[in-house]
């Protein structure tokens, strides 16, 4: 081999030698950077647990309270419908028996107004 060759050869495996160089530093950089955006992930990981289980406790809390006002909003049906059939009930038995009767409440009262009347105009003449 002439020296020309071993010096072209020499060339090419400095300059292989250098690629290589900068191929493993650029590949420990993008390793670092990997690694510190992992840590940040791992992070940003355990605080969405932390966030998700909140979100569970809150969504347990709110069925639970929707629950009681089911609960509610049925036994208050079930007492609009009592009352509604106690009013029925008055309105069609009750008060349509005593409508005669009720009828006479203003002529008893007029009346029992004049016998206090009279009776009030006795006391006074003696």
């Amino acid at each position: 081999m002439t020296l020309a060759i071993q010096i072209a050869i020499l060339i090419a495996i400095v300059i292989f030698s250098a690629g290589f160089i900068v191929l493993a530093i650029s590949i420990v950089s993008t390793l670092n950077r990997l690694k510190v955006l992992f840590v940040k992930v791992e992070k940003m990981s355990s605080e969405i647990t932390g966030l998700t289980e909140e979100i569970k406790k809150i969504s347990m809390n709110v069925e639970d309270k929707l629950n009681r006002i089911d609960a509610v909003m049925e036994s208050s049906k079930k007492a609009v419908k009592v009352v509604r059939e106690i009013a029925a009930f008055a309105s069609n038995s009750v008060l349509s028996k005593a409508t005669g009767i009720l009828a006479l409440l203003p002529a008893i009262k007029f009346g029992w107004k004049l016998v206090n009347d009279i009776k009030g105009d006795q006391k006074n003449v003696e």
